[in-house]
C-alpha cells in the first residue's frame, strides 16, 4: 500500500495543512481560552507573593484582598478551564471526522485491484483503532499542549522575575533529561506502530471468525479458534504493556526531575538567605511557580507518549487517503447494449494466462451463457467487462465507448451487477433496491420485484417494501436474499445485466421463472456466468471457458 513520508516532522506537517489549518476559527478561540487558563494557574505565584507580602507588613487590606485576589484567580481558570476543554475536544472531534471522511471517500473511489489486495479487518481497524489513537492525540495536544507550554512559559518568567539566580539553576537541569525523555519518545513510536499493525490483523482474525461461525461450528472448530484467538489477544497485550511500560517511566523521570529542582532551590534559597540576598514572599512565591509548572512538565512529558501512538496511527490512515483514485471521464454513460471483447488476455503472473485471447460480441435481446468449470476465470472475465480489472492486451467495447483507464466509474454506470456473494445492507427493502436508482418510485420497485419472481414474499411481510431485513439481510432467506439481488440489478437503468452464479441459491423452479423473465428483456444485453451445462438451453449465445496453457 501507498504511503506518506514517514519521518515524524512529515506527518506533522501534513496534518496541519490538512487536517487542521482550516479550522481557524476553532483554533483561535482554543489558543486564547488555554492561555487565559495557563495565565491564571501561573498567576498563583504572584498572588502567594503579593499576600505574603501584606501578611509580612501586617497590613489591614489582606482580610479583603486575599479572598478577592484568590477567587478571582479560582474563578477565572474554572470557567476558562471549562470552556478551553469544550472548543478543544469539538475542535479534535471535528479533525478526526473529516479525516475519516477522506479516507472513507478515497478507499471506496480507490482502483479495485488495490482494494482486493487490503485485508478487510486490517481496513476496518485504520477506520476504528487508529482513529481513536489518533483522537486522544489530538485531544490531549488540544487540551495539553499551548495550555501546559504557556503554563511552563509563565511559570518560568514568573521565577526569574522573583529570583533569577534561582530559575537559572534549575533551567541547568533541562539537559540532562532531554535526551532521556528523547530516546523514550523515539522507542514508544516503533511499539505503538506494531501495536496498531497486530490490531488490524487481530480485527481480521475476529471479522472472519465471527462472520464464518456457521463454518467454525459445523467443523467443530470452537476450540482451535479460541486458541488463536486467546494468543492474538496475549500478543496485543503483550505490545500494548510494552507501549505502557515505556510511557510509564516519563512520569517518574520527571518526577525525580521536581524533586532534583526542588531541593536544589532550598539548597541555593538557603545559602542565599543566611547572606540576606532573599526574602521570604519572594522564595514562597518562587515554590508555588515551580510546583505550578510541574504539572505542567509532567503533562508535557505524557504527551510525548500519546503523540508518538498518534503519529504512528496516523501514518496507517494516510496510506489509505493516498490510494490512487479511479478517474471517471467526462463523457456520459454508454447507452448502447452492444458489448463486444476483441482478443482479451489477463495473466496475475507473467506466463501464467487466465485468459487468452478470447473474443466475444452480444447485443440487445441476447441471453448470453459463459460456462465453464470452476478456476478458468468466469470471475475474472466479468470483472475485466465491468472495469474493474483491466485487460492485458485486447479491447472491450461497449457500442463506441472503448473502455480506458481513465472513465472507469463513467463506464460501469452502463452495467448492472449481481454477484455470486449476495450483499446486502441494513435497511428496509426499497432502500436496498434504491441503491439502483434513487429516484425509483414504490410501482417502478414492485414491478423490479416481479420480474425477480420476489413479490410475493415481499407482499406477505408484514411492512412489504418498508420492511427492515436486519445487517447483510439475515432475517432473509438465501433465496430470498438472491432474488432481491436480482431485482436491485433489474432497477437499475443500465443496458448491460452481469449475473455472476446469480440463481445458484435459487430452487428449480423459481430459476427457471427469473430465467424466463431474464430471458424476456428485449431492450437489455444479459450475461449469466455458469459452471452448470444444463441452463445452457436458455442461451442464445454460449461461451465455453477453459484453462489455457502456460507458457
Amino acid at each position: 500500500m501507498p504511503g506518506p513520508e514517514t519521518k515524524q516532522d512529515s506527518v506533522l506537517r501534513r496534518l496541519w495543512h490538512e487536517e487542521i489549518k482550516s479550522h481557524w476559527r476553532l483554533i483561535a478561540v482554543s489558543a486564547f481560552l488555554s492561555a487565559a487558563t495557563a495565565l491564571a494557574a501561573s498567576g498563583y505565584a504572584l498572588v502567594v507573593n503579593i499576600l505574603t507580602k501584606r501578611l509580612e507588613a501586617a497590613s489591614p487590606e489582606i482580610l479583603w484582598l486575599a479572598p478577592l485576589l484568590v477567587m478571582g484567580v479560582v474563578i477565572w481558570r474554572a470557567l476558562s478551564l471549562h470552556f478551553q476543554m469544550r472548543v478543544t475536544s469539538r475542535l479534535a472531534l471535528t479533525i478526526c471526522r473529516d479525516l475519516q471522511s477522506r479516507m472513507y471517500e478515497r478507499f471506496v473511489r480507490a482502483e479495485f485491484s488495490t482494494i482486493r489486495a487490503l485485508a478487510p479487518g486490517d481496513v476496518l481497524s485504520r477506520f476504528t483503532n487508529d482513529l481513536s489513537a489518533i483522537r486522544e492525540m489530538l485531544i490531549r495536544l488540544s487540551n495539553s499542549l499551548l495550555r501546559d507550554s504557556v503554563q511552563l512559559l509563565a511559570g518560568f518568567v514568573i521565577m526569574l522575575w522573583l529570583d533569577w539566580v534561582l530559575a537559572l539553576a534549575v533551567l541547568l537541569l533541562a539537559p540532562v533529561i532531554l535526551p532521556v525523555m528523547t530516546r523514550i519518545a523515539a522507542a514508544i513510536t516503533r511499539r505503538a506502530t506494531q501495536t496498531q499493525a497486530h490490531i488490524g490483523a487481530t480485527t481480521n482474525y475476529l471479522q472472519e471468525t465471527i462472520g464464518g461461525t456457521r463454518i467454525v461450528k459445523s467443523f467443530g472448530w470452537e476450540r482451535e479458534a479460541s486458541l488463536r484467538s486467546a494468543s492474538e489477544f496475549n500478543e496485543r497485550l503483550n505490545l500494548q504493556m510494552e507501549v505502557i511500560r515505556l510511557r510509564a517511566r516519563i512520569e517518574p523521570i520527571l518526577e525525580v526531575f521536581g524533586g532534583v529542582a526542588l531541593s536544589l532551590v532550598f539548597v541555593i534559597a538557603g545559602w542565599r538567605a543566611m547572606s540576606g540576598a532573599s526574602d521570604v514572599s519572594d522564595f514562597l512565591g518562587f515554590i508555588v511557580a515551580l510546583l505550578v509548572t510541574s504539572p505542567a512538565l509532567r503533562s508535557l512529558g505524557g504527551l510525548s507518549g500519546a503523540i508518538q501512538e498518534g503519529l504512528a496511527a496516523l501514518r496507517r490512515c494516510y496510506q489509505i487517503v493516498d490510494l490512487t483514485p479511479e478517474t471517471g471521464g467526462n463523457d456520459s454513460p454508454a447507452s448502447s447494449g452492444d458489448i463486444s471483447l476483441d482478443k482479451v488476455s489477463f495473466a496475475y503472473e507473467p506466463g501464467v494466462p487466465v485468459l487468452n485471447e478470447l473474443s466475444l460480441k452480444a447485443v440487445p435481446g441476447e441471453f448470453l451463457i459463459i460456462l465453464g468449470p470452476s478456476g478458468v476465470g468466469k470471475s475474472t472475465l466479468l470483472d475485466i467487462i465491468l472495469g474493474l480489472v483491466q485487460a492485458s492486451t485486447g479491447k472491450v467495447a461497449l457500442g463506441d465507448h472503448v473502455q480506458s483507464a481513465d472513465r472507469l466509474t463513467n463506464w460501469r454506470k452502463s452495467f448492472a451487477y449481481v454477484s455470486q456473494q449476495t450483499l446486502l445492507f441494513e435497511g428496509t427493502i426499497a432502500e436496498n433496491l434504491r441503491m439502483a436508482d434513487a429516484t425509483a418510485s414504490d410501482e417502478a420497485i414492485w414491478f423490479a420485484l416481479e420480474q425477480a419472481e420476489a413479490s410475493q414474499f415481499v407482499r406477505d411481510l408484514p411492512l412489504g417494501i418498508e420492511e427492515n431485513i436486519g445487517p447483510g439481510g439475515h432475517r432473509l432467506s438465501g433465496g430470498q436474499r438472491q432474488r432481491l439481488a436480482i431485482a436491485r440489478a433489474l432497477l437499475k437503468p443500465a443496458p448491460v445485466l452481469v449475473l455472476d452464479e446469480a440463481t445458484s441459491a435459487l430452487d428449480a423452479d423459481t430459476e427457471q421463472a427469473v430465467i424466463a423473465q431474464l430471458k424476456a428483456l428485449q431492450d437489455r444485453t444479459v450475461l449469466l456466468v455458469t459452471h452448470r451445462e444444463d441452463l445452457t438451453h436458455h442461451a442464445t449465445q454460449v461461451i465455453r471457458l477453459s484453462r489455457p496453457q502456460q507458457n
